[in-house]
């Protein structure tokens, strides 16, 4: 990820939200700017039925609940509730996660000769249901519905909050009771026509920058996703998308922009965030390796997800009430906890990229964390602590792109460090095999010369000899049989040379019979144990495929001869059909020899210093890629080695 792409993407946000500030907010500007009216300074205060009083017969939201609304409305008029009402104290309400109705009652008095139009804003928009009455002289003279299953075409007023328009009278006394549903923080403010404007302008700001930075960023790496094809920017645009599904239900956007899904919304407000916990998990899993690198804790990541899983639906077995209270609430601590938790034990164990996860991660959940505390009233509510769980994705968001970018970058170093030990590599092997041609000149020139080259001068000599012997009548019988033996010691001298050169008997018995002959040839040398279990692939490979798998057995054979100080050996070759593959009928030559030697560390097997690596091994190594073969040597210390070879046919 580009940091500079990211920084301009929050610079273009903030400036385009500033933008339209001032170009809906120019009225505000003038002197007679009206700022919304705080409830404790209106004449009368502001009265809270107390939490001891709600319908234990009607929890929970009912979509023609008019008549029971009026009844109890009635009542309050008629002063049958007068003790049950308490002063507020601030001028927001947190009542907490609850599951009842609640009631307020706001006194207010119009001393002018003039009516006033007011506007009540409810800036609670995850309220399921409110009812809003307006009482002058105990009569009801408005009545008006709202809530977030009220699509913002049908509300008293065209606003993704929940306003209400009210009328004062002149010189009159009113009393508005509100009744809402279910309220979490509950903000009543009294706005005039242009504070109202004003601050519903200025409320939109930080959700444009909010948006703003989500759609850039969360676009941006998708392009990256299905540029590279990484599994990892998958989940992570699962986990962001999920979130910010659950921010564009909370925001109230539903009811605006998909009003069909306004039913639907508090099962989704339930549901995306133990979706996105499920692709954070798997995120992190995937980031971090967990599978490889930290088995226990890939197992903690896996295992968990159906906890959150669970925790997404429980609003089908339960009601939504105690799906949050009793499950959610604990599996989102549960979260925080495993996800804090996985990436400073990351970030110990000295992986790289940990960090900006770990910072990301720690952002988030301190926004999640203030957000409870002041969802259940330990924190006091203003805009930072209202939005701080939006401030936290924001961060988390950019933190774990900024993650995935610096991996990226491991990676592309890691890739061109790779290519740079092949290119190493190579360069090794081929000086070695020059090398080694060099000196396998060098023995083939002294067995010709001093093995050879002397026995076809001792047969020049003897038959010499013999004809000196024959010219003068003697006996020249011995001569002729000294010529005939010492022949056939060089001819098997030559055979023996060819033999090394070139493996002929692959011509005459094959590669299964050439490969038992090295085997018990190998045993009946060293007294090793030596196991072969092998099948016939002579029609599936061809005579270059052949000869390289029989020198590949061969090295084998000498390193652990070498090396290994093994008792026992395997050498198995099996044709088996890969199942995994999309074409299952690829079928390939399983070519495993193991021991119970000593073993090796294998990092030296992928380190930069090629000379720990043995021309032996390096010679494995180039003929597996000439068979376009997987190759995999696995070795612990004193726990033998394996070395295995994956050959397409």
């Amino acid at each position: 990820m580009n940091r500079q792409f990211i920084i301009r993407v929050c610079v273009i946000s903030v400036f385009l939200s500033l933008l339209i500030e001032k170009a809906y907010c120019a009225e505000g500007n003038s002197i007679n700017k009206n700022y919304p009216i705080d409830l404790n300074k209106i004449q009368g205060g502001t009265s809270l039925l107390s939490r001891s009083f709600y319908f234990i017969g009607n929890r929970g939201w009912k979509a023609n609940d008019d008549l029971i609304a009026q009844k109890t409305a009635d009542s309050i008029i008629n002063g049958n509730f007068d003790n049950f009402f308490l002063k507020t104290k601030t001028n927001y309400i947190n009542l907490g996660l609850v599951d009842s109705y609640y009631w307020f009652k706001i006194n207010f008095e119009n001393r002018n000769s003039y009516p006033l139009y007011r506007y009540i804003k409810v800036n609670s928009r995850e309220l399921a249901d409110i009812r809003v009455f307006v009482i002058v002289n105990g009569k009801v003279v408005s009545y008006q519905k709202g809530g977030r299953f009220v699509p913002v075409s049908e509300r008293p007023y065209f606003s993704i909050n929940h306003i209400f328009p009210i009328k004062f009278p002149p010189s009159s006394e009113s009393i508005i009771l509100i009744r809402v549903y279910s309220p979490i923080i509950l903000w009543i403010t009294f706005h005039t026509s242009k504070s109202l404007q004003e601050a519903e302008y200025k409320g939109i700001i930080p959700l444009i920058i909010f948006f703003g930075i989500f759609i850039a960023v969360f676009f941006y790496n998708l392009f990256l996703a299905i540029s590279l094809k990484d599994k990892t920017y998958v989940y992570y645009l699962g986990h962001a998308f999920f979130l910010g599904l659950f921010f564009f239900l909370t925001n109230g956007f539903i009811s605006l922009l998909l009003p069909t899904l306004i039913n639907a919304s508090p099962q989704l407000i339930l549901t995306a965030p133990g979706i996105s916990i499920i692709f954070y998990l798997l995120f992190t899993s995937s980031f971090l390796e967990t599978r490889s690198t930290m088995p226990t804790i890939n197992k903690l990541l896996i295992y968990s997800i159906p906890l959150f899983a669970f925790a997404s639906f429980s609003w089908l077995i339960f009601d939504l009430h105690f799906s949050v209270m009793y499950i959610i609430q604990p599996l989102s601590a549960i979260f925080m906890v495993i996800a804090i938790g996985v990436n400073i034990y990351a970030v110990t164990k000295g992986y790289k990229s940990a960090r900006m996860l770990l910072y990301g991660t720690l952002l988030y959940q301190i926004g999640a964390l203030i957000t409870g505390f002041v969802y259940t009233g330990r924190f006091p509510f203003n805009f930072f602590t209202f939005h701080a769980l939006q401030f936290g994705f924001v961060c988390e968001l950019l933190f774990l792109s900024f993650a995935l970018g610096d991996k990226m970058k491991l990676l592309r170093l890691e890739k061109e460090n790779a290519e740079r030990r092949e290119i190493l590599l190579h360069q090794k092997f081929s000086q070695s095999v020059l090398e080694s041609l060099e000196n396998e000149r060098k023995r083939i020139a002294g067995a010709l010369h001093d093995s050879i080259g002397q026995n076809f001068l001792i047969i020049k000599n003897w038959a010499e000899l013999a004809i000196s012997r024959l010219n003068s009548g003697r006996d020249h019988e011995q001569p002729l049989e000294d010529i005939r033996n010492i022949s056939t010691k060089a001819v098997e001298e030559v055979r023996i040379i060819a033999r090394g050169l070139y493996p002929y008997q692959l011509e005459q018995v094959g590669l299964k019979s050439s490969l038992e002959i090295i085997a018990k040839t190998f045993m009946q040398t060293t007294g090793l144990k030596t196991t072969t279990n092998i099948d016939d692939v002579e029609v599936f490979v061809t005579a270059e495929q052949k000869s390289h798998i029989f020198r590949i057995v061969q090295e084998a054979f000498n390193n652990i001869l070498k090396h290994s100080k093994a008792d026992t050996v395997l050498l198995e070759m099996k044709i088996r059909k890969d199942y995994l593959t999309p074409n299952k009928n690829n079928s390939y030559i399983f070519l495993i020899i193991s021991d119970d030697g000593i073993g090796f560390d294998t990092k030296h097997l992928y380190e930069s210093r090629m000379d720990k690596i043995g021309l032996g091994l390096s010679s494995i190594k180039e003929r597996a890629r000439i068979l376009k073969a997987e190759l995999l040597i696995e070795s612990q210390i004193n726990k033998g080695t394996a070395l295995t070879l994956r050959i397409p046919l």
